[in-house]
């Protein structure tokens, strides 16, 4: 399966790299996805966790054609809420993907968000500490996995 994995960035990035705890996390859920034989897309990998960030108009055109090719798109929005993870969301449910939202417990985010699954499918893993959520993705993705992804 292709996945196309989208949260806060380039507002996280201090001194030219993103924060070791968001680096950390991303790094997890990209080798756990990777070990069960998925394709992983991922901007901040991409763009070495901000030491190397795209122009604008490439770092878009990429995104939105790597979402076009993903099967599914796992999105944390963010807390505070990220503009470019949000408009990620709005491409992957026009063009109809799958998605599987990262939401922490005790944040509120836009009704846009979750009122999604009203356009496309989307389950919503909940988490409180950022520490959950390898085992829960890893765990949803082998359910998918399981039943196919057609």
């Amino acid at each position: 399966m292709k996945v196309f994995l989208a949260g806060p960035f380039t507002f996280k990035i201090k001194n030219n790299s993103l924060t070791n705890e968001n680096t950390v996390l991303i790094q997890k859920l990209i080798k756990s996805l990777r070990e069960k034989g998925h394709t992983v897309f991922n901007a901040h990998e991409r763009e070495k966790y901000g030491s190397d960030l795209f122009p604008p108009r490439k770092a878009t055109t990429l995104d939105f054609e790597q979402i076009k090719q993903s099967d599914i798109l796992i999105a944390y929005p963010g807390y505070p809420p990220s503009g470019g993870t949000h408009i990620e969301l709005g491409w992957a449910s026009c063009m109809g993907k799958k998605i599987v939202l990262l939401l922490k417990k005790s944040c509120n985010y836009s009704p846009l968000v979750y009122g999604l699954s009203t356009i496309t499918e989307v389950n919503t893993i909940e988490f409180e500490k950022k520490s959950e959520l390898i085992e829960k993705v890893s765990d949803f993705i082998d359910t998918i996995d399981k039943v196919g992804h057609s």
